[in-house]
C-alpha cells in the first residue's frame, strides 16, 4: 500500500504494472477489501486517511475525469453556498473528451 499512497492515495493500474503488481494480486486486494476500484484501472484504498470523508466523492472523480470541473450544485454544495445536498456529484467535461463510467460515486 506505500506504492499507492505514494502516488496521492490513487494509482492506475499501468503504474502498479510497472511496478511489479500483477492484476492478480491486484484483485486479491479487492477482494480483501483493501482497494477499491474508482473506474477501470484507476484504484485506491479502502482506508484513506489523508482525505476528509466529505469530500472524498469529489476527489475520486477529479481523479477518474482529470479533464472534468465540478460544477452546478455539488460545486455550490462543497462550498457551502447551498443547504441542498446533492445525490449525485454534477461535472462538466470538454464536449470532444470521451468519459468511461465511474462506479462510484454517481
Amino acid at each position: 500500500m506505500e506504492f499507492i499512497k505514494s502516488h496521492g492515495s490513487y494509482a492506475h493500474m499501468k503504474e502498479m504494472k510497472r511496478s511489479r503488481f500483477s492484476p492478480a494480486l491486484v484483485k486479491t486486494l479487492r477482494e480483501k477489501g483493501i482497494l477499491e476500484r474508482v473506474k477501470p484501472g484507476l484504484y485506491r484504498p479502502v482506508d484513506i486517511d489523508d482525505i476528509p470523508d466529505v469530500s472524498i466523492g469529489f476527489v475520486d472523480v477529479s481523479k477518474a475525469i482529470p479533464d472534468g470541473i465540478i460544477g452546478l450544485i455539488s460545486a455550490l454544495h462543497y462550498f457551502e453556498l447551498t443547504t441542498f445536498n446533492p445525490s449525485s456529484i454534477y461535472l462538466v467535461v470538454p464536449h470532444n473528451k470521451k468519459v468511461l463510467p465511474i462506479e462510484y460515486p454517481p
